[in-house]
């Protein structure tokens, strides 16, 4: 899958999207998505992730796919992208304590997927 903007005609189904985005990447769970409904012009879509993790069953939160964050307990797009963001902008997210410091999620959610992330670079 390529993230971007893609011309699909008018009334296409949301399974139609991920074709002419080349299908979907091999991390998302699809299974989570109605590929029947109908998707309206400008409308994003966001393709959760399956938790592909750490042979540990870790997440290795700065080389985390938008996928692999998705799947983590309470993340939201949102989340994610914040997530992503401050790792490209800001560098690797050391501990709960610097992702906290950020103030880029809320502390439950901090709470939730902390024991599930591996914080190396």
């Amino acid at each position: 899958m390529h993230p971007g903007v893609y011309p699909i005609a008018a009334g296409a189904r949301l399974a139609d999207l991920l074709s002419a985005a080349g299908g979907a990447a091999e991390y998302a769970d699809t299974s989570r998505l109605n590929l029947a409904r109908r998707i309206a012009d400008g409308e994003r879509v966001d393709v959760p992730g399956r938790n592909l993790s750490l042979p540990s069953g870790l997440v290795r939160l700065n080389r985390a796919s938008r996928g692999e964050l998705l799947a983590l307990p309470g993340m939201t797009a949102q989340a994610a992208r914040a997530i992503e963001d401050s790792v490209h902008t800001g560098g690797p997210i050391a501990s709960a304590e610097d992702l906290a410091a950020r103030q880029i999620v809320t502390a439950s959610l901090i709470d939730a997927i902390s024991p599930l992330l591996d914080w190396s670079p």
